[in-house]
């Protein structure tokens, strides 16, 4: 029964301890490796948020550029006479402008809104116009409000969605007096190409999508709004619905965000084989805890199981039962110490035996020395009675 309950104790005792050392394993693994996946997330999340940033801040060099542009500002400010004559302005700057060496690839097209009523009031992407034809525009009055500055707007002004930076070209002779603005516009096609050859891990989209939410790219998207944001960087909010983790990344210098949404599965597939690893290990250090608690527990209750038995055989009579061991602890000790004790209990035994059987012998002599003079006289007294019944006189 000892053994058993010490085995039991041993037991208890290992799987509380593995199954314990297992939990903080597996969480702070799990930990570790989310960290680690969800900083390759912000990682490319960010990388992509700049190289954005970078076609942006070229498009709006490229309007400083073009506002500053003195020649433009010229062809600009002279007074056409003739709608021939502001053809030929309209070829020049079409020249200056739209078919620069220095145009960039990620441009779609470029427009010029100016104030010479010769210009032609119709609005047509790619090409030059009069103001007339974008005093409408609401993003028209918040450009001229920028004072100089450029402003970024979504622009649907030719059917499709453009992400537009507007500015205004000032005249540099009377800086107050404005001679046109100028757009550049970006297809949002082009951005829709540059998320689809980004990865996020495996699985996982990126979409860009406005202040508010709503998904402006890629077009395929069956997200339409995205009602909470956490905020730029390091932090994510979790969809209980999709099981989707939701980061942000902030591209500048427009008002617009990149969008990731990473599954919760690419986060736990690593996670998981390494808690299959670790299972297996912690099932085998329980093994060799249940090999090794048989051990300890034997080796612990098989000195006092011994010492158990010889009780017994004390209990029953038997004192002349010792025990004997090799080590030199405790249990020796103790071993010691009841081998003393039966001896000398064997030993008070005999010496009580012996003295009461003296005991009895002295008392029996003693008796004895008692009994003969009486059953002497005794005797003679029943014969001297009988003799004078018979009245034997002889006798």
């Amino acid at each position: 029964m000892f053994f058993k309950k010490l085995l039991a104790f041993f037991l208890i005792t290992s799987l509380l301890s593995v199954v314990g050392v297992f939990s903080l394993t597996i969480s702070h693994t799990s930990k570790v490796l989310n960290e680690k996946v969800m900083d390759s997330s912000y990682s490319t999340l960010k990388e992509t948020g700049m190289h954005m940033s970078d076609i942006l801040n070229n498009v709006n060099e490229e309007l400083l550029s073009l506002s500053a542009n003195k020649t433009l500002q010229k062809e600009l400010l002279t007074a056409q006479q003739s709608d021939q004559e502001a053809a030929k302005s309209i070829v020049d700057l079409r020249d200056l402008t739209l078919y620069s060496k220095n145009f960039n690839s990620n441009y779609s097209t470029v427009e010029i809104y100016g104030f010479n009523r010769f210009f032609p009031s119709k609005q047509t992407s790619d090409d030059v116009m009069s103001v007339d034809a974008i005093k409408n525009k609401p993003w028209y009055a918040k450009t001229l409000s920028e004072n100089g500055k450029t402003y970024w707007h979504i622009n649907y002004d030719f059917g499709y969605p453009q992400l537009t930076g507007s500015r205004v070209v000032l005249n540099y002779r009377n800086i107050p007096n404005l001679l046109a603005v100028i757009c550049i516009d970006i297809d949002l096609d082009k951005f829709s190409a540059i998320l689809s050859n980004i990865k996020l891990l495996e699985s996982g989209r990126i979409y860009m999508t406005s202040s508010t939410g709503k998904v402006l790219c890629p077009e395929t998207s069956p997200l339409k709004i995205i009602s909470k944001f956490p905020p730029s960087g390091k932090n994510y909010i979790f969809d209980s619905k999709t099981k989707e983790f939701l980061i942000t990344q902030k591209i500048s210098p427009v008002n617009l965000m990149l969008v990731g949404l990473v599954p919760k599965g690419e986060l736990t597939k690593d996670s998981s084989d390494y808690t299959y690893y670790i299972l297996v290990i912690a099932v085998l250090v329980f093994l060799l805890s249940l090999f090794m608690a048989f051990i300890i527990s034997r080796k612990i209750s098989k000195p006092v199981i011994t010492l158990a038995d010889a009780m017994k055989s004390v209990e029953k009579g038997d004192f002349s039962v010792q025990v004997h061991t090799s080590q030199r602890d405790e249990i020796a000790s103790l071993y010691s110490n009841f081998n003393f004790m039966v001896s000398k209990i064997n030993t008070l035994i005999h010496e009580v035996y012996e003295s009461k059987l003296k005991k009895k012998d002295a008392e029996l002599k003693a008796l004895q020395a008692q009994i003969n003079p009486h059953f002497l006289a005794n005797t003679l007294n029943t014969v001297s009675y009988m003799a004078s019944l018979k009245k034997e006189r002889t006798i």
